[in-house]
């Protein structure tokens, strides 16, 4: 089980964790729920569209940041639901 969790925290480490770069630099018209597995899904398609709404670059291995970042926006989904919320109440 040490070795999993070293595993995982060397491939957050080496990936950059897409989750954080987004919540990190996010605005007010900034997709923020799930933010971190969209924007790995939108590298692996090659929508640039809709990784430019991320105000951050894609990392550069999105598949192995990938089910990383879902654990992390999983985690983190009702911090992020409610300051969308919010957001969207004080427009």
């Amino acid at each position: 089980m040490k070795f999993i969790f070293m595993i995982s925290l060397f491939l957050l480490s080496v990936t950059s964790c897409s989750t954080y770069k987004t919540l990190n630099s996010a605005t007010l018209d900034s997709p923020v729920v799930f933010s971190g597995t969209r924007l790995n899904m939108c590298a692996i398609s090659q929508d640039k569209v809709a990784m430019q709404k991320f105000n951050t670059k894609p990392v550069e291995y999105p598949y192995v940041d990938l089910p990383a970042s879902f654990l992390l926006d999983f985690l983190m989904f009702p911090l992020t639901v409610s300051a969308a919320i919010s957001n969207q109440l004080n427009q």
